[in-house]
């Protein structure tokens, strides 16, 4: 996040709330950067800075992990503005406090008939009493604003080590882009895994384990590369985004495609981060050599500690076929033939609902590169 992005309220320049869609963002762009448009506005000095801050503004809402830092940013201000808030609040009241007590003294100095001596005890006794007030309510202030420097330090701090961690990716991180896969079925080979819904999802559920998400497109005609024939094979295609705890099952389905193995004859398999073979995968391939290499009368694959990873179910890989064997039983998994009961979901919290957003922000953008992938192979 740079130095403008940080500086600026992009719901208050777009006039939208923290609960506005990609939709209602764009919309509220196209319908203010319309007023302050620089070569509609050739009079206005401030229509150029004007339409910059609008344009920021809808880059920053419209990047996810960007908005999600932002969001935790405001929440944090909201939550300082209302405790200094509650400050001013007790401070006025000690004041107010203060006032009544002096008016009341002065009314009962001005009705007392008790000697001059017990009036001047009394009134150093209210002037102490206020005295104290008045500290109580500078300390109370002076707590207030450290508190609100101490805070802004901490979110800064907090916003800081985020947009670098999502900058600068150590080796060891593992995102869901590295556990996507991108697979062009052709048809009609795999049309039963294409034409009833769900069927694919199932199918990869009870072979490879726990899938997180199964983004399918049918019907697509790719052109052939023979320059004699002008004739296209159709094909399907399916975005497959693994469970990050289930490394072995997304490991198991690139080497059965990239080999042709376990049924997947003519599929193509592509990462989804635009075609960049994930780290992990070299490693865990590495230490398999290292594995092979060390041992001629076993065929088991590395251990997942020699890979630096975990959550791979405890599955190991049998020496019929190659395919990996996992902990759990697809029969039971699938129930028969159907979806398991999932465990209830977790209290929801503004973690779990930030998360969520990026979830599905991710969804849409590789359902875009989906379209955008097709358009250019059908040029």
């Amino acid at each position: 996040m740079d130095q403008d992005e940080a500086n600026i309220d992009p719901y208050l320049h777009l006039g939208l709330t923290p609960a506005a869609t990609e939709k209602d963002i764009k919309s509220a762009y196209r319908k203010k950067s319309l007023g302050v448009h620089p070569d509609r506005n050739p009079d206005n000095p401030q229509a150029a800075h004007q339409f910059h801050l609008l344009t920021v503004s809808q880059a920053l809402l419209l990047d996810g992990p960007k908005r999600a830092i932002l969001d935790v940013k405001l929440e944090a201000a909201a939550k300082r503005a209302e405790r200094t808030a509650g400050l001013e609040s007790r401070k006025r009241g000690m004041v107010n406090d203060l006032v009544a007590r002096e008016e009341a003294f002065k009314k009962a100095k001005s009705s007392a008939t008790s000697s001059s001596s017990a009036s001047t005890a009394q009134e150093a006794s209210v002037q102490s009493a206020g005295r104290k007030l008045r500290e109580e309510a500078a300390a109370a202030a002076l707590a207030a604003d450290d508190f609100a420097r101490s805070e802004e330090k901490r979110i800064n701090k907090l916003a800081s080590k985020s947009q670098s961690n999502s900058s600068n990716r150590s080796s060891s991180t593992i995102t869901d882009l590295d556990v996507t896969l991108r697979l062009s079925l052709p048809l009609p080979i795999f049309s039963h895994l294409v034409s009833e819904p769900g069927a694919l999802e199932k199918f990869l559920l009870a072979k490879y384990g726990k899938v997180d998400t199964v983004v399918l497109r049918e019907g697509k005609v790719k052109k052939s590369s023979s320059s004699s024939s002008k004739a296209g094979k159709e094909q399907a295609t399916a975005m497959v985004v693994f469970e990050q705890s289930n490394l072995g099952g997304c490991w198991a389905l690139w080497e059965d495609c990239r080999s042709g193995r376990g049924g997947w004859e003519g599929v193509k398999a592509k990462w989804g981060n635009k075609g960049v073979e994930p780290e992990w995968v070299g490693r865990l391939g590495r230490a398999k050599e290292s594995a092979a290499a060390s041992s001629t009368t076993t065929t088991a694959e590395p251990s997942l500690e020699s890979t630096g990873f975990t959550g791979f179910g405890g599955g190991s890989r049998s020496s019929n076929g190659g395919v990996p064997s996992f902990s759990f039983d697809p029969t039971s998994a699938t129930g028969g033939g159907g979806p398991s009961t999932a465990p209830p979901p977790p209290p929801e919290n503004y973690e779990s609902s930030t998360l969520l957003r990026m979830r599905q922000a991710e969804r849409e953008r590789l359902e875009r590169e989906i379209r955008e992938e097709e358009m250019e192979d059908g040029e």
